[in-house]
């Protein structure tokens, strides 16, 4: 298996939010984006963290051998959350009624550049 195909995520059952591997919680069950069918979060120390099937009489092979569509399919996904999770940022940030953040104090400088430039414009609005 190559390595990006090991990072593949999977969704969790509860929240319906994509999650990777690195991130995901063993008390937490999580279904194929492909097929929904249960998987199995594998988190050990020799290799890296993957989801995978639990053995069945018609497999998918979403980790195992996945197409240049389901590794699209699983880029979007993975940009969905990630936006999802900037735009709930912006909206706290926006009833907390701040003007601006400090840029400095976020990891990912150019996120935080962004977030000023949205919440420029939005008292533009108000």
């Amino acid at each position: 298996m190559s390595l990006h195909i090991q990072k593949l995520g999977a969704i969790n059952k509860i929240t319906k939010q994509y999650c990777c591997p690195i991130l995901a919680n063993k008390n937490d069950e999580y279904i194929c984006p492909e097929c929904n069918k249960s998987l199995i979060l594998k988190q050990g120390k020799l290799r890296i963290h993957h989801f995978s099937h639990y053995k069945d009489d018609n497999p998918c092979n979403y980790y195992n051998n996945p197409s240049e569509t389901q590794i699209h399919k699983d880029a979007k996904l993975a940009i969905k959350q990630i936006l999802e999770n900037s735009n709930r940022q912006i909206r706290i940030i926006k009833n907390k009624k701040f003007k601006s953040i400090s840029v400095n104090k976020i990891p990912n400088k150019d996120l935080g550049k962004a977030i000023n430039e949205r919440l420029k414009r939005a008292s533009f609005y108000e």
